[in-house]
Order: structure tokens, then sequence, then C-alpha cells
């Protein structure tokens, strides 16, 4: 299980973090009846930080995961980061990790997908993924929202689907 915490101290910095949750241990959370409130830290739980190689603002605004993207037979995480800086100052980037490659603390993405300078903001702000059908020759993709694309010459958004031909 993926969830964005916004400030969580890595490293001796609060930055935004993704934080792993194992399955197994949240459902030896649940009673056998009735719920259980349970705190994401402590509590029993180990969450295993994910964080982008670089400082990312707003790393983790969105995430998608369950959708194989990179190849290999176990589905990826997708996490997006609306004003990172990784092609222009604050214009965002979205991040692929791969599950055979995620470890806990800094790691670096199979696939960094960030915009040319006409986006401007917030490239990643929406987000999701499409797993890719035989049935139809349709490879995976990645949609991404960017509502604040000046690609027109004004702020009028801009949506992205990206085919991923593995």
């Amino acid at each position: 299980i993926a969830v964005t915490a916004d400030l969580y101290s890595f490293e001796g910095v609060s930055q935004p973090t993704v934080l792993l949750y194992d399955v197994a241990q949240v459902n030896s959370k649940r009673p056998t009846t009735g719920g259980a409130l349970v705190g994401a830290l402590g509590d029993g739980l180990e969450p295993v930080p994910l964080v982008y190689l670089e400082r990312a603002p707003g790393f983790g605004r969105q995430l998608f995961g369950g959708v194989n993207v990179v190849g290999d037979p176990k589905p990826d995480l997708i996490v997006s980061a609306p004003t990172a800086s990784a092609n222009g100052d604050g214009t965002g980037a979205v991040f692929v990790f791969a599950a055979s490659t995620v470890v806990s603390g800094r790691n670096e993405s199979s696939l960094t997908i960030f915009p040319d300078q006409r986006e401007r903001a917030s490239f990643g702000q929406d987000l999701g993924a499409t797993a890719s059908s035989g049935m139809f020759s349709t490879p995976a993709a990645i949609i991404v929202g960017a509502p604040l694309s000046y690609r027109s010459g004004t702020v009028n958004g801009t949506a992205f689907v990206l085919p991923v031909d593995y």
C-alpha cells in the first residue's frame, strides 16, 4: 500500500515522501469484527520510505500503482511531483518506480517524464495509467494532467497520453 506523506522526516529533513506498507502488516491489525484505528507510524506498522534521488517538491501528489509499465512481471508505482524542477523551475515531473528495484530511502526512477518549457507548472497534478491489452494490441499508457499548461499561449490545461511499449 502506498501513502503520501507531505512532511515526513527523512535524513533529518521534513520532505514529501511516499510510505510503502506491507499489506500483511496492515491486515494483521484488522480485528475479526468491526474496525480499528491504526496509526500510520508506530502501532506495529513499519513503512518503507520512498523518496526521489533529488529534492522533488510535491513528490507523491498523485500515486498510481498496479500497472506494469517497465516490462518486468511486477506492477510498478507511478508518482507525480507537480512542482518538481526536473526540467525547469517548478514545472513538475512524473516518476515510474519498478517494483523490483524499490528500496528504503532514495530511489532512482526507471522512467522520468517531464514537460517542455511550455507547461510552466503543475505537470503531474493529475495522473492515471492503463494496462496493456493483448486482446486489442494496446500498449500500457501513462496519462498525465497539466491543468496549468500554457501550451496554446494561455493557461488552458493539457492532458498527455504516453504509450509505453516495452
